[in-house]
């Protein structure tokens, strides 16, 4: 599978875009189009990173272009210490079903 990120180009043979541009160092602040589940992970650098559909990645090999409608950002603030055997999964998927399906719409 390849990607193109910015103005490089890099090719990925293996594993989910998310898991190959954070492991080599290749995501910054800017926007993410991938055809892959694992793109939105790329938030999480500060990049606003979503899945597109197959017709829509044609869309924009053949005209540069796609229409977006980029959501405002949310903030969540996690005080106090963190149980040892917690994660960052856990905390982003107690928002989650704190928020809901609409609420981040």
């Amino acid at each position: 599978a390849g990607f193109v990120l910015g103005t490089d180009s890099h090719t990925c043979t293996a594993g989910a875009f998310g898991e190959f541009a954070t492991g080599i160092g290749i995501t910054e602040a800017g926007f993410v189009l991938g055809t892959d589940s694992h793109t939105c992970t790329a938030g999480a650098f500060g990049e606003f990173a979503t899945g597109i559909g197959i017709t829509e990645a044609g869309f924009v090999l053949g005209t540069g272009k796609l229409w977006l409608k980029v959501p405002e950002t949310m903030r969540f603030i996690f005080e106090g210490t963190l149980a040892p055997h917690l994660m960052a999964k856990d905390m982003i998927l107690k928002v989650i079903g704190d928020i809901l399906v609409d609420g981040a719409s």
